[in-house]
């Protein structure tokens, strides 16, 4: 199977072209193909394929989309466009895209070029190139999220078609034989056209028509870019070009490499000259550096800047890489910087001492120019670095910077020069002077596992996967800690990977520091964490000591406040210094987190330094928080539940405040993992109320979101720790009976969960509560309805709505009103059942329960249909659905969307019947493998 994107959208399967007519069907296939095998989130799809008024059925619409794709695809089985939890993946190879082969290729080329092997490198790109057919993506422009990635992919290939160009020139150079150049120039004189001012591409066409001995062409080349650049940007070509023309206007030797050439500007200049000193500082970049293509992209448009001094700041947490970037870089450009390159470790972050001062700075640069002794006035120093440099073109490499202070003395102050700085701190303040801000996270998974193999070999690492995998996850995908790891499996060849993985297993999260001990502090993972470290001030330090008692795997501003016990206002400015220092990182506004091995360094010190008490007051402030604010968010997306009674808030911590539904919803998408976790860590400690409270605030949001495996652990763990607290008539006991009952019906144990639902029963009479007894009665209203015993349903939903009547609970009511409605109609009496549903319906609207709405139109629609009244059913389907989306409530959509198919059936509407059970089918299969059988059978059925 190949999919083409590098011109008009094309796929074949065995060889066979694909017949793509339908603009959104390609255009969905293009957007999977751009980002083969990565998981894309269906509501992401939705806006990218619809990114202004999508229309009320856009999901239904996507999944039939992809139903359409797989059907041409011979992919029935969804085992090339893959369901993934919320998504979809494009689950193929390298090889089969040709976007990733041109990018595989150009790659080749690149690394042959770097090797010193022009002749292969020629060949890596002339093969890359072979693969367009046209611009890319055409025909499917028309949506943005496509547009820009075709700006983007043809981009790289001017990028790619200079650099081949390039090559061929080097290839040529001294041969006498002209006319070669002319197989170039059709290739570049497409770049200016396409796009005009891409200076590198201009020097190259000058220079390929003198090779193939067209210089009046050539001069008329000049002159045409001389006015694009003059007209369109209001500035003249820059130096390297001039150069060029200049030596065309000489008749003088042409050379592919400016100021390089055997009689260059230095000997068309009257009289003897005695060269200046010309600088060469950079060190040798690393043998393994991999991927980092988007920042190598952006960067390279800073080569070609002409109107100011183009910065190139990088900045990112210990051992991500930003020094090997910048030196990859650098070493890469540097021929485009024929005066020279400087190099200079400021030593911001640095073991040894303090960082250097702007005036050593300066020394240390004009040294490189034969200056020595400058003024001793910094103003006056730098006035003179900046003379130094203006009139040429030079690179400038400020590494591991300490702020923005520190390097500002240190900028040129003409154009000509290109600045890199890398920095452990966000040098926003570089951003007043034009600086491209380049943030490095960490690597992929696919990217740590190359990493790896540039150490060991393809072949070792591809024979043991499996521990390369367990390597990586271990090293959180930190390009410091695999180069460590992968330099010590390098130096025992025989050894199994394995042998490393399970080290670092072995090792847990608090001893992983020390096998990631390279015996120096510059690779040392401890050490380097620890020269961020040792610039915190003393709040800032504790909270980063804290956090890492913090189950992770983020944490948002109000709960980081709870945890440190503080207010919001002050730990916010903390969280910022933390985040300035790439020590946690902000991934969503508002949310905090650090990869896993700063975290182990983070408990690591707050074991050295903070107390046990402290550190476990701080995890009961944290979980109180949670427990608070999920009380209030429960009970806002289910407000029939009735809350366990809660002790006051401690000093020092505040519950979030949420207003309404749909905060408290995205509330909870957020911080689920989170308590989930949190969950485990109180029981393991001993907090018990948190923890059992915590599975309370859990159990509706995971259940309506069909996390039952997850529902059914928590629950599990909140008995354990409810059972710990030795009260067996208490809150706690009820409570986590019967969540962890309910947890067991959803998932078909019914003999597990009527134990449960029978002790929490047992706790509710013995308290004489009639909510409570009502509550269970409703669960086990459910239970028997998934056994299929109706009858047994409809006894327990009668005897709940007795229950919630006797105590007057309004959400109660509603419910097991809706719950008689729906058993009774399961039993075939819908006379019986519709006035039920229609008083649940009154007061859940009046109550303003929007799931309970949703559920209550759902049943009323199978009444409806019982009754043959088709398009009344189907118009309260369609009342539901949005309800339930936007109750979150993924699994009972696609119950609904069942239903309405069974209502487009019996309507005999055929086109609508399959829409709406295709939908059914992507939300159920979520659930699991069995759950979408049936509806699957009957879409079957259709065809």
């Amino acid at each position: 199977m190949r999919f083409r994107i590098l011109g008009a959208i094309e796929a074949s399967v065995d060889g066979r072209p694909v017949p793509l007519a339908a603009t959104k069907v390609r255009a969905l296939l293009a957007v999977l193909a751009c980002r083969r095998d990565q998981p894309l989130d269906r509501d992401w799809l939705v806006d990218a394929m619809w990114p202004v008024d999508p229309p009320h059925s856009a999901r239904q619409t996507l999944a039939h989309y992809v139903w359409r794709l797989r059907r041409l695809l011979a992919d029935e089985a969804g085992q090339v466009i893959r369901s993934v939890p919320d998504g979809y993946r494009l689950a193929v190879g390298a090889d089969d895209v040709d976007a990733a082969v041109f990018e595989r290729r150009a790659a080749a080329g690149r690394a042959a070029a770097v090797a010193g092997d022009v002749a292969s490198a020629i060949d890596e790109l002339s093969a890359a190139l072979a693969l367009w057919r046209g611009p890319a993506l055409a025909g499917v422009l028309s949506v943005p999220v496509l547009a820009e990635a075709a700006q983007a992919l043809d981009k790289r290939r001017w990028d790619v078609t200079e650099a081949w160009a390039e090559l061929c020139l080097e290839a040529e150079a001294g041969d006498a034989d002209a006319g070669r150049g002319n197989d170039l120039v059709p290739a570049l004189e497409h770049v200016v056209a396409v796009d005009p001012y891409r200076e590198r591409a201009w020097r190259l066409l000058l220079l390929a028509l003198a090779r193939a001995g067209r210089r009046p062409e050539a001069l008329a080349a000049y002159r045409r870019m001389w006015r694009t650049f003059t007209d369109g940007l209001g500035i003249e070509p820059g130096t390297a070009v001039r150069d060029v023309h200049a030596r065309l206007l000489a008749e003088d030797k042409v050379e592919d490499r400016a100021g390089n050439t055997a009689g260059n500007r230095a000997e068309l200049r009257s009289g003897p000259r005695v060269a200046p000193p010309v600088p060469r500082q950079l060190p040798a970049a690393g043998r393994h550096f991999v991927n980092r293509s988007a920042e190598l992209a952006q960067l390279a448009h800073l080569v070609t800047e002409t109107a100011a001094v183009p910065i190139g700041a990088m900045s990112g947490t210990a051992g991500v890489g930003k020094s090997a970037l910048a030196l990859h870089f650098a070493q890469r450009v540097a021929a485009d910087f024929p005066d020279g390159q400087l190099y200079l470790n400021l030593r911001g972050f640095d073991p040894a001492g303090q960082p250097v001062g702007p005036a050593e700075a300066i020394r240390s640069l004009l040294a490189a120019f034969g200056v020595v002794g400058p003024p001793g006035d910094l103003d006056a120093q730098a006035a003179l670095y900046r003379s130094t440099l203006a009139g040429r073109r030079l690179l400038v490499l400020l590494d591991n910077a300490r702020d923005t202070d520190q390097v500002r003395p240190l900028l040129p102050g003409t154009p000509g020069c290109l600045v890199l700085v890398t920095s452990r701190s966000q040098l926003t303040g570089l951003a007043a002077e034009g600086a491209l801000l380049i943030t490095l996270g960490l690597f992929s998974a696919d990217v740590s596992r190359e990493l790896l193999a540039r150490h060991l070999g393809a072949g070792r690492v591809t024979r043991d996967a499996d521990a390369a995998r367990v390597i990586v996850e271990r090293c959180a995908r930190l390009p410091l800690a695999l180069t460590t790891v992968g330099a010590r499996a390098a130096a025992h060849p025989t050894f199994p990977l394995a042998r490393f993985a399970d080290e670092l297993t072995d090792a847990g999260a608090a001893g992983r520091l020390d096998v990631l001990d390279a015996g120096d502090s510059a690779t040392r993972t401890r050490a380097v964490f620890s020269w961020s470290y040792r610039f915190l001030g003393a709040p800032t330090a504790r909270l980063f000591r804290l956090l890492g008692v913090h189950t992770g795997p983020d944490i948002a501003l109000p709960a980081a406040a709870g945890l440190a016990g503080a207010p919001a206002a002050r730990v916010r400015p903390l969280l910022a210094e933390l985040a300035r220092l790439h020590l946690i990182g902000e991934d969503r506004p508002g949310r905090f987190a650090f990869h896993d091995l700063l975290r182990a360094y983070a408990d690591e010190l707050a074991r050295a330094t903070d107390s046990a008490e402290e550190r476990r007051a701080a995890l009961l402030r944290v979980s109180v928080h949670y427990v608070h604010t999920g009380i209030a968010a429960a009970q806002l997306i289910d407000p029939g539940r009735q809350p366990p009674p809660l002790a006051p808030l401690p000093d020092g911590v505040e519950a979030q405040p949420l207003h309404d539904y749909a905060g408290a919803i995205a509330w909870f998408d957020a911080e689920w993992p989170i308590l989930v976790r949190m969950v485990r860590r109180c029981a393991d400690v001993g907090l018990c109320d948190p923890a059992w409270q915590l599975g309370w605030v859990l159990y509706s949001y995971l259940d309506r979101r069909g996390h039952f495996q997850e529902n059914l652990a928590v629950q599990r763990t909140g008995l354990d720790a409810a059972t710990a607290t030795g009260d067996a008539d208490g809150d706690g006991m009820y409570h986590a009976n019967s969540g962890l009952g309910r947890a067991y019906g959803r998932l078909g144990a019914f003999d597990d969960a009527e134990r449960h639902l029978g002790a929490a029963m047992a706790i509710a009479r013995r308290q004489g509560s009639h909510g409570r007894q009502g509550s269970l009665h409703g669960t086990l209203t459910q239970l028997n309805e998934n056994r299929g015993d109706h009858e047994a349903a409809l006894r327990h939903a009668r005897e709940g709505l007795h229950h919630m009547e006797l105590q007057d609970h309004k959400q109660g009511i509603a419910a097991l009103s809706n719950a008689v409605g729906w058993c009774s109609a399961q039993l075939g009496d819908y006379a019986t059942a519709l006035p039920y549903c229609e008083r649940a319906l009154a007061l859940v609207q009046q109550i303003g329960d929007v799931h309970g709405i949703a559920n209550t139109w759902d049943s009323i629609g199978v009444i409806y249909h019982g009754l043959g009244r088709y398009d009344e059913a189907i118009r309260c389907f369609h009342e539901a659905l949005p309800l339930m989306r936007a109750a979150g409530a993924a699994w009972i959509e696609g119950v609904t969307l069942t239903h309405l198919g069974d209502a487009y059936a019996a309507a005999g509407d055929r086109d609508r019947v399959r829409h709406a059970w295709t939908g059914a089918v992507e939300i159920l299969d979520r659930r699991g493998p069995d759950a979408a059988a049936e509806v699957r059978a009957k879409l079957a059925a259709l065809s």
